[in-house]
């Protein structure tokens, strides 16, 4: 069924889970999801006091979990699920002598396993005279939760997007090691779960030798490259892009040298971060663009992508005119998907899709004759253009 669905291009991932077992240590991202849905299938699990924590931990915040189970032990149930050994591995303190546990045991098990709101539904007729077999059982996880603890790198940038990042990160349980060019006197000090060190940007010893002596007790989460956020911007002289280009692109390549001769893998990947790179929309091309090295980083991640898949580099290109939450960056970094080219424009999130053949603007049909010219649409933008008469200038 899940290879006939994926013909038709669907967007769903089809996975197996053992809810007795670690789901993270299964490659399902923790607190990554915010709907859980179990038909007759926890009941089925050794102890509930250890299923329950699991279906937690893959719960965002606020998830609910859904799951329709039997509330109380019938006949027919152990004359056919009696007879296969799982229907008795059941070994928990809720269920004493069954599978099946009571709505009151299955609130106390929720309840017990961090969830904050329970509600058990459907387990009496209208009248409220006699209970029903099964029930659908509804529970919230909690509002705030506590992401297992890892390490970030982050390359900073000047303008104070990587400061803000690290310490949203920190909030959320993570060590971040902030490192920048040069440690300058005037650095703030070392703050809870926030490391500063100075750095050569463009040096692979450098980055390697920082990525090498990182802590051993927590994972290596990620490495974000934020370099890119920095330069002359739209006034660039061609001297100016230079030295941008310079030093995103050097930052960034001694970076990914430094990753690959450490033989550190970021469990969560490599992220390069630039602003006003690409230009996505049509009235984009009339306002003032941002970082123009940065274009020259999505080549070089693209490049990345295909040399060294293994360590899961994506770029995130961000609005120059309007700045991003700081939470929904760090909700990227922390809960990555499948995509790996991401641009912010206008408070939305855009992600890179092809278009069909066919489907897109028609050819530009060039005239035969001479004396024309190539003129942009009436809004200025370079994506309409048309052949239009071209007056006949006089020889001087």
């Amino acid at each position: 069924m899940a290879a006939r669905i994926a013909e038709f291009g669907s967007a769903l991932d089809f996975r197996p889970l053992n809810i007795e077992k670690d789901p993270v240590a299964q490659g399902f991202e923790p607190y990554g999801y915010d709907l859980v849905i179990a038909a007759n299938v926890l009941h089925a699990t050794r102890d509930l006091g250890e299923t329950l924590p699991h279906c937690r931990e893959l719960l965002a915040p606020c998830g609910q979990v859904v799951a329709l189970e039997n509330m109380q032990g019938r006949g027919w149930h152990d004359l056919t699920f009696g007879l296969l050994d799982g229907w008795w591995r059941f070994d928990d303190v809720y269920r004493p002598l069954h599978a099946t546990a009571s709505s009151p045991a299955w609130r106390r098990a929720l309840s017990d396993s961090g969830f904050e709101e329970v509600a058990v539904l459907g387990t009496e007729d209208g009248n409220g005279e006699r209970q029903l077999g099964s029930g659908v059982i509804l529970a919230q996880g909690p509002e705030k939760t506590t992401e297992p603890n890892g390490i970030w790198v982050l390359a900073s940038d000047d303008s104070g997007v990587a400061a803000e990042m690290a310490a949203e990160l920190s909030a959320r349980n993570q060590t971040v090691v902030l490192a920048s060019q040069t440690q300058e006197s005037g650095l703030p000090a070392n703050e809870d779960g926030i490391v500063r060190m100075s750095v050569t940007a463009d040096a692979r010893e450098s980055w390697r030798s920082l990525l090498e002596g990182l802590p051993r007790d927590a994972p290596l989460e990620g490495v974000v490259h934020l370099m890119a956020l920095d330069g002359h911007g739209p006034q660039a002289t061609t001297t100016d892009l230079a030295d941008d280009v310079r030093r995103a692109g050097a930052g960034a390549l001694a970076l990914v040298q430094g990753l690959l001769d450490s033989d550190i893998v970021p469990t969560k990947g490599l992220w390069l971060f630039t602003r006003g790179a690409l230009a996505l929309e049509r009235d984009y091309m009339r306002e003032s663009v941002g970082q123009l090295a940065g274009a020259t980083l999505w080549g070089f991640g693209k490049s990345v992508v295909r040399e060294a898949p293994h360590l899961h580099p994506r770029m995130i290109d961000l609005d120059h005119a309007e700045e991003a939450p700081v939470s929904n960056l760090v909700n990227e970094l922390m809960f990555p998907d499948r995509e790996n080219h991401i641009a912010y424009r206008d408070g939305s999130r855009q992600v890179a899709r092809l278009v069909r053949g066919g489907s897109g603007r028609a050819r530009l049909t060039i005239p035969d004759e001479q004396g024309w010219r190539l003129t942009p649409a009436e809004d200025g933008t370079l994506e309409r253009l048309h052949p239009a008469p071209a007056p006949r200038r006089p020889l001087q």
